[in-house]
């Protein structure tokens, strides 16, 4: 199925240190300088500074690289929503994701994945087919 991000602001941060953040998928490592964006349901995640830079704009006042609101911009996603337990691997650097029965597989065009929980995909994603 295809699905987009609903138009909802997130808070970003930007992390002055590496270190590690345990989202609600399992722990994931992030860099200096890579963002940390806070959801409407409190859930946490990291986003390489990189990505970020591409797939989110700023919310006015706030200024990109700023701490402050940010949208993501439009794209269409891959979204499957797994029968079982499923593990995501994110590469050496980060970590790898554990999706449960019900949550949502996000696959980007890129080919980068992620993982979301069914009643937080419900509340920030659209399924356009």
């Amino acid at each position: 199925m295809k699905a987009i991000k609903k138009p909802i602001a997130v808070l970003v941060e930007f992390a002055t240190t590496s270190s590690e953040m345990q989202t609600l998928e399992g722990p994931v490592k992030f860099a200096q300088g890579d963002a940390l964006a806070t959801g409407p349901a409190g859930e946490r995640w990291p986003i390489g500074r990189e990505r970020f830079e591409v797939s989110y704009e700023p919310v006015a006042p706030t200024r990109m690289g700023e701490n402050g609101s940010y949208l993501k911009r439009l794209e269409t996603v891959d979204a499957r929503q797994t029968p079982i337990a499923t593990e995501i691997a994110l590469g050496s650097r980060q970590g790898t994701l554990h999706a449960k029965p019900g949550d949502w597989i996000i696959t980007s065009v890129s080919g980068e994945q992620w993982v979301v929980a069914d009643n937080i995909f419900r509340q920030t994603y659209e399924l356009t087919c």
